[in-house]
């Protein structure tokens, strides 16, 4: 990832965090911007690290 994909992250959680921007809109950002790297958010939900777990799952 390089650093403008970096800033566009950034970017993202900005936008969710000053409700400009949905947490699903910027999640498909990050992923789009991730390109063949997978996204993990398993820790925040006490599961294997890696895994990718659906809000609401």
């Amino acid at each position: 990832m390089d650093v403008q994909a970096i800033l566009g992250v950034a970017d993202a959680y900005r936008g969710v965090l000053d409700g400009s921007l949905e947490p699903v809109a910027a999640a498909a950002r990050i992923g789009d911007l991730a390109g063949a790297t997978p996204l993990a958010n398993g820790f925040y939900y006490e599961r294997a690290g890696a895994e990718w777990i659906e809000a609401g799952s």
